[in-house]
Formats: structure tokens, sequence, C-alpha cells
């Protein structure tokens, strides 16, 4: 999973692997261990990394999210989109490679405490 802080605020992309409980950091070669807070995520998906799609699929959640009063787009610090990729390594698998986007929403209840 690869989580992508703003760019227009100079940040990589910074990549996040699920771990067992019992990894220490000294089994991760110097990488920082954190506990990942969770939370609701709207996806969609991209067709060969279309970024044309990507951008349309946050424009329409935007949109939905506007339409639904009791949903925010939650960009809390550290709430930022996600992505993963299936079949970069090998895109005959699928025939293309598929792009799979999170978006962070949330419950405005939850959030306006």
């Amino acid at each position: 999973m690869v989580h992508v802080e703003p760019p227009e605020e100079g940040h990589p992309a910074i990549w996040w692997y699920a771990i067992e409980d019992w990894v220490s950091e000294k089994d991760t070669d110097g990488f920082e261990i954190f506990q990942f807070e969770g939370g609701l995520f709207a996806t969609a998906m991209t067709y060969d990394w279309d970024d044309d799609i990507t951008v349309k699929a946050y424009y329409d959640l935007m949109d939905w999210i506007a339409e639904h009063d009791r949903f925010i787009y939650d960009d809390r610090p550290g709430h930022h989109v996600m992505f993963n990729a299936l079949g970069v390594d090998d895109p005959t698998r699928l025939g293309f490679i598929q792009g799979e986007y999170y978006f962070p929403i949330g419950i405005k209840s939850e959030h306006s405490k």
C-alpha cells in the first residue's frame, strides 16, 4: 500500500506494509513501525493507471459528499489518499494493471466532537 501525503507540501509517497504483531523495528532494517489508525475509505479502481479516472473519481466523490450531509472528506493529519496496484509485476494476468485508490472519508458526527 502506498500512502500519499499532499504533494503541494513536498512530501514523497510512503510505502506501507502490514506486519504481524511479533515483528520489531530490528526486523525492519530501520523502518519505523506505527499503528495504522484505520478509518472509512471510498475506493475507486483505475485501468492501467489512468489518471483521468482517478481525478474523475475524486471529483465524483466530492460531489457525492456534498449531496450527503452526514459525510466529510477526512483530511485530518495522517489521513491521505492511499493506493495499491495489481498486475504491476505481470500485466498479462489481468491484461492490464489495476490501480485501486482509497480516499479517506468520515461520518460528520464522529469528527465534530
